[in-house]
């Protein structure tokens, strides 16, 4: 069959059962061949190849989609499918998932798709398979399949995305990194067994503060910018400060009291990350951090972080839970919300470098040894103001799980100060 006959046939099924996607595919400006050239791939089967990069096997195409099908569950009903390859894998999990109702082919790259449309016999007209082109959607779904090729290759819309899909296919680096510390966490929380015991819950802060707006502080280096307007909220009644303990020292150096400071790290010391402080702010903390920082409060609050290295503590005595997944800065965040506040601003959460500085305040060596960032590889995200930014895996990670955890808070606003920082989606600008 001709190559323009294909896709007039493409484009008439598609108006058939998807007019809207239809016509975003018409009207999309043909790429050029510097954007996609794509080219036919024949070994013992044929692929297509975008960029020198194959979308899928031309060995073995079967043997592909079973490994990429080996986690899901022998009876799933509805699979995402992010990127499309050649489209037989909806087929394939027709063939051999008899109690599957839906499949969702998720485009990463609409100009992509339609290229492929003059070469690739789409399923289009199958009820069970759904064709989806959404712009600046980032919510990754499960259970799910990816074609790691179409991530790297989406198109600008997909760019949250596909950060999104590329950290779920990292999951695997985030808990190795853990899992080289948890030793030394559990260490840590050990030698503090007297607190776990004595210490006040967390949960008795817990809706305290209904009514008041949270300013929740990480070190990120557009701190440094933003300080007065911290400084204008501070003198307000109306608002709490909440801050992350990497934080401390450039508050206190710019005479910023803090209400609450929150702290989970085995690493930290009072001398590198507290400076002077008053007496009258309060230690929210987890029993991992160092014992030398709890005696140093008058007034101070435990809590656990939810996961398993302090679930097993729960035989000792159990406490409050904060959201923690791998930065203070969740926890803080989540310490706002349990407090009862419904606005949450968001000062120094960056998730980036800024002229190769990660910490406001530490223009040395020591914002190195605070996060560890020598021997992790470099990434891109998405800015504020729709630049590209360099981070580490790691940073990533912990946007990630904060947007995630913003999008299930739907009845809280989250504002977020930083001009120079990541997006974080399901944020609204604050104008500082």
């Amino acid at each position: 069959m001709e190559e323009i006959n294909l896709f007039d046939r493409n484009i008439e099924l598609l108006k058939k059962n998807n007019p809207q996607l239809a016509d975003l595919v018409l009207a999309c400006p043909d790429a050029s061949e510097e954007e996609l050239d794509c080219q036919i791939v024949n070994g013992r089967e044929t692929t297509v190849s975008v960029n020198g990069v194959q979308l899928t096997s031309r060995h073995d195409g079967l043997l592909q989609m079973q490994q990429m099908c080996d986690d899901l569950n022998p009876n799933v009903r509805e699979v995402e499918v992010y990127g499309h390859g050649l489209g037989d894998i909806g087929n394939y999990l027709l063939d051999n998932y008899k109690d599957i109702t839906r499949i969702n082919f998720h485009i990463l790259n609409l100009s992509l798709f339609k290229i492929l449309l003059s070469v690739v016999d789409f399923p289009l007209d199958n009820p069970k398979i759904k064709w989806i082109y959404k712009k600046d959607s980032w919510v990754v779904r499960h259970p799910n399949i990816i074609y790691y090729p179409e991530v790297l290759m989406c198109d600008e819309p997909n760019r949250r995305l596909a950060e999104h899909l590329e950290g779920h296919l990292d999951l695997s680096y985030s808990k190795e990194s853990y899992e080289t510390i948890k030793d030394e966490v559990v260490a840590q929380i050990k030698e503090n067994i007297h607190y776990i015991k004595t210490g006040q819950d967390v949960t008795k802060l817990f809706n305290k503060a209904k009514g008041k707006k949270a300013v929740v502080v990480s070190p990120g280096p557009s701190l440094e910018s933003s300080i007065e307007k911290v400084k204008q909220l501070r003198a307000d009644p109306d608002y709490v400060i909440i801050a992350v303990d990497t934080a401390s020292k450039f508050l206190h150096e710019q005479n910023v009291r803090i209400d609450y400071l929150v702290s989970i790290d085995h690493k930290n010391g009072k001398n590198e990350i507290l400076s002077s402080f008053d007496k009258t702010e309060v230690l929210v903390y987890a029993p991992s951090i160092k014992p030398e920082l709890i005696k140093l409060f008058d007034k101070s609050y435990i809590f656990y972080c939810d996961n398993a290295t302090f679930r097993q503590f729960d035989s000792i005595n159990r406490h409050g839970r904060l959201f923690c997944s791998g930065t203070v800065s969740h926890c803080a965040v989540d310490l706002a919300v349990r407090m009862g506040m419904k606005e949450v601003i968001l000062f120094g959460y960056d998730f980036a470098f800024l002229n190769n500085v990660t910490h406001a305040g530490y223009h040395d060596q020591l914002s190195k040894l605070l996060i560890l960032l020598d021997d992790q590889e470099t990434v891109e995200i998405k800015g504020t103001c729709g630049d590209i930014l360099s981070t580490t895996k790691s940073f990533r990670f912990f946007l990630q799980d904060l947007e995630i955890y913003i999008s299930r808070h739907p009845n809280v606003k989250f504002y977020n100060a930083s001009k120079t920082g990541a997006l974080i989606g399901g944020t609204l600008n604050y104008d500082c």
